[in-house]
């Protein structure tokens, strides 16, 4: 409640800079909606004339073109503004939900409670207004959306033209391509006007076939190719006959604040156990979050679980598949039929997707990402360690970097596709002691803060961008 005692004689100011602020983003390219009552589409804007003739509100909200990624963006642009959570400041707040204070939720969730991913939430101070404008037209980025996705010559060349187009419009200084078929358009298209560009190869290097080859290899004509692990480059070097130190190894980020355990209470805890069934505090939740597809490792899983039934500790655990169950059904019918043959019904359970998964880290006690195929990067074992969780995974592709192994371990290494080695190491993982369980969680959460955050991405991706426009 700090500032009421002034509020009153600051309400002109606040109404009167807010007014304009309205005005300029409800006729702004980038804005979507604006949501004031001042505006005639909104639905209490008579009752606002009627109520509050002089000004209804300093504070509203407006949604941004782009989605979760921009609005963070937008929000790190802004010098003026504060972000902040609070309200009804002299100064000028503003806070993008999707990011901060509801970054747990899904897009779905966040549609069901009616936040949109580009929602901005401005608290207009009593600033000058003009100052205020220019800030936020300073962090505007414009965002243009097109179907560039075909893979036909037809759409390659029109894309082309239309790259070129874009790229003089625009006065476009970098091009970054992350994927194959706009990039047949788009590199093409940079080195036509003499634009540096780049590429990130971040899925699988296949080497299936000659054609598949061929159309791959566009990811390498560019200034600059970023791999997302150093299994990504030893696959390209191999393949490509590419010097792997030409090659810049940026891993993939999380923002290690959305897995913070100070975020989560008790109380959402107990609810999500809650949710999956689970009463028993004393139950040892292990959890398998990945789609359901075979080489993810479920089967595996299951056969683990099962070598198990002989451990003192088998009557208090209990495991779950957490994914997306839509077009699977053949699969989940497959697991149940295997789940059945080992009479594991009690201990196995498919449990849907999960729209919290960093309080479902939270909840649980050991993750499995048991993939029976080499992974480019995989998330989900940085998103455990993220949270401090004991990780197990298998030892092929970006794991043997992401998970540290030797004395100052950060989690578990199983033999790919192997339920023994598997089980063995849940086994060693349940008869940890809490120091060496603590001791590892530190680790894990170090580990992910200096080698694998959003802002370690971010920083060497920008790095390269430099690189690039320096030598251009």
């Amino acid at each position: 409640l700090n500032g009421t005692e002034t509020l009153s004689v600051r309400m002109d100011k606040h109404i009167s800079n807010t007014n304009q602020i309205v005005e300029y983003l409800d006729q702004h390219d980038m804005v979507d909606w604006v949501s004031h009552p001042n505006l005639a589409n909104h639905p209490n804007h008579d009752l606002a004339k009627e109520l509050l003739p002089n000004g209804s509100t300093a504070v509203f909200s407006f949604g941004i073109k782009g989605g979760r990624e921009i609005g963070q963006v937008f929000i790190d642009r802004l010098d003026l503004f504060s972000n902040l959570a609070n309200i009804g400041d002299a100064k000028s707040l503003v806070i993008h939900p999707a990011s901060t204070t509801h970054q747990r939720m899904s897009v779905e969730a966040l549609e069901e409670a009616g936040i949109s991913e580009g929602l901005i939430r401005l608290s207009i101070g009593i600033e000058s207004v003009d100052d205020l404008i220019d800030d936020l037209e300073k962090a505007n980025i414009e965002v243009i959306k097109l179907k560039i996705d075909k893979k036909n010559p037809y759409s390659i060349i029109k894309n082309f033209f239309l790259f070129i187009k874009i790229f003089r419009e625009k006065k476009i200084n970098l091009v970054h391509v992350r994927s194959r078929a706009p990039a047949w358009s788009a590199i093409f298209a940079a080195k036509k006007l003499g634009i540096p560009v780049l590429t990130t190869w971040h899925g699988h290097v296949s080497n299936s076939s000659f054609i598949k080859k061929i159309y791959n290899s566009i990811m390498l004509k560019g200034d600059a190719v970023i791999a997302n692990s150093i299994y990504t480059a030893e696959n390209i070097s191999k393949i490509y006959g590419i010097n792997k130190s030409k090659i810049d190894i940026i891993p993939r980020g999380v923002d290690v604040n959305n897995f913070k355990k100070s975020d989560i209470n008790s109380h959402e805890i107990t609810k999500i156990k809650e949710n999956w069934k689970i009463f028993d505090k004393e139950k040892v939740i292990i959890l398998l979050p990945a789609r359901l597809t075979k080489w993810k490792g479920h089967e595996v899983a299951i056969e683990a679980i099962n070598l198990l039934k002989g451990e003192s500790f088998f009557k208090n655990i209990v495991c779950l598949f957490a994914g997306e169950q839509k077009n699977s059904e053949k699969y989940i019918h497959n697991l149940n039929r295997l789940i059945s043959s080992y009479s594991l019904e009690k201990k196995i359970r498919l449990i849907g997707k999960v729209e919290n998964m960093p309080l479902a880290y939270h909840a649980s006690d050991v993750i499995l990402s048991p993939s029976i195929e080499p992974e480019p990067f995989g998330r989900i074992p940085i998103e455990a360690q993220a949270s401090g969780k004991i990780i197990i995974s298998c030892d092929a592709g970006a794991v043997k970097d992401t998970i540290k192994s030797g004395k100052n371990f950060t989690g578990f290494k199983a033999i790919p596709n192997n339920s023994e080695s598997l089980a063995d190491k849940i086994k060693i993982a349940l008869k940890m002691e809490n120091e060496e369980i603590q001791g590892m969680q530190k680790r894990a959460i170090m580990n992910v803060k200096n080698n694998f955050s959003l802002e370690s991405m971010c920083k060497k991706t920008l790095e390269v961008y430099n690189r690039l426009l320096i030598s251009k």
